[in-house]
């Protein structure tokens, strides 16, 4: 278990999850805060991210969520 950790590759692979979620993060809070500042009702904000989320599914909300 311990070799699994310690490989180069797969530092490379956490780091890089890590930093694809948090600017995921960050831009999808960003836009909601962009969103609101500009005048859109929260109620709007919200049908906005819903219909995204049915369109694009639970699957492609992480990165990780793939990794087998």
């Amino acid at each position: 278990m311990k070799e699994f950790f310690y490989k180069k590759e797969y530092k490379y692979m956490y780091l890089g999850i890590f930093f694809y979620n948090f600017a995921n993060a960050l831009s999808e809070t960003f836009g909601t805060v962009m969103l609101y500042k500009n005048g859109l009702s929260i109620h709007l904000i919200l049908l906005i991210y819903g219909i995204r989320f049915l369109i694009m599914g639970a699957n492609n909300t992480f990165i990780c969520c793939n990794i087998k």
